[in-house]
């Protein structure tokens, strides 16, 4: 059977097949293309239309091109809108993962532990008089450390350091790592995440009880190892209200642990006192405060603070119930 002319084939070729499979833009990029070429061809006089409508469809075709392309470039780059049924690639999965990880492992020493015992001032006390609870010379622990103002006495903090190594017979590496083995314990007695690595904390707690157990001893002995400005009474009394500030404090057991381990001969020797009463007569001297009659410590003090707050407790008047 002769087909007639003008007729038009249905079938469709394997190259017409993979331009059909063929993305969205990339198949706009193809249609414009040609559309070009046809045109280009039509100019030079190698193929004329049957009618000027043919030129001017092609251009629509062209134009309606350009628009699809675009329309195809502002959906890439529309964000990502996930349905019900649907998940997140696996790469953003990787990196949601690894985000968590992250924070799990930052609040690996949380805020809830037991141990928790020192944290910041609540802001409605603070904003009666905010300078009433931060320190004015020194900085212990980790809340304020790095300040500037406070930068004159961390040089005073390395000589008493010196001055604490030449009395123990302890190495400088038991030392560290009679500090280090309760960093984990420390991290957990503050309230706060500490933005310090292992080593740094290590450094800085062993730096700050150092210089607390050498400043405690030379104050209750008498003489301060003829620091001319610690001898400074101004100075002095700010120091020992900047020891007792709540935000400024070293958990006690760190600093009783490293007292014991670097000057155990002289205890047992009965020349240095235990550590708590060493502390206890240091505030009971510096606040006027009576000096307990035995040792307070049961392993229930926490830091300065409570220590002090014990120390006010035993002269205060017993009260007898009401009922």
């Amino acid at each position: 059977m002769i087909e007639p002319q003008g007729t038009i084939k249905l079938g469709i070729t394997e190259e017409q097949e993979e331009i059909h499979q063929q993305p969205p833009q990339q198949l706009a990029d193809h249609v414009i293309i040609n559309m070009e070429a046809m045109i280009h061809r039509n100019q030079r006089g190698d193929l004329l239309p049957r009618c000027c409508i043919y030129y001017l469809a092609i251009r629509k075709v062209i134009v309606f091109a350009l628009i699809l392309k675009s329309l195809i470039i502002i959906q890439t780059l529309q964000p990502l809108e996930l349905e019900d049924d649907e998940t997140l690639p696996l790469m953003d999965q990787d990196d949601v993962m690894v985000d968590i990880e992250a924070i799990i492992q930052q609040s690996r020493d949380g805020l809830l532990d037991p141990d928790c015992c020192i944290s910041r001032v609540p802001y409605t006390l603070r904003d009666i008089k905010p300078n009433a609870y931060a320190p004015k010379y020194i900085s212990i622990g980790p809340f304020h450390y790095g300040e500037e103002r406070l930068q004159d006495m961390e040089r005073h903090k390395q000589f008493f350091l010196k001055i604490f190594k030449q009395r123990t017979s302890t190495s400088l590496e038991d030392l560290v790592c009679s500090v280090r083995r309760l960093v984990p314990k420390v991290r957990a007695s503050y309230s706060e995440n500490i933005n310090l690595s292992d080593s740094e904390l290590v450094k800085l707690t062993l730096r700050d009880a150092a210089f607390i157990i050498e400043f405690f001893y030379s104050f209750t002995r008498g003489g301060l190892l003829g620091d001319a400005m610690l001898l400074s009474p101004a100075l002095n009394g700010t120091i020992q209200v900047d020891l007792a500030l709540l935000e400024n404090q070293l958990p006690f057991f760190v600093i009783e642990e490293l007292f014991n381990n670097a000057l155990s001969p002289l205890i047992h020797s009965k020349d240095l006192p235990s550590f708590c009463v060493l502390a206890c007569e240091f505030f009971a001297q510096a606040f006027d405060l009576q000096k307990p009659t035995q040792d307070p410590c049961n392993g229930s003090i926490k830091h300065f603070t409570n220590l002090l707050r014990l120390l006010f407790l035993q002269r205060a008047p017993k009260m007898e119930p009401y009922f």
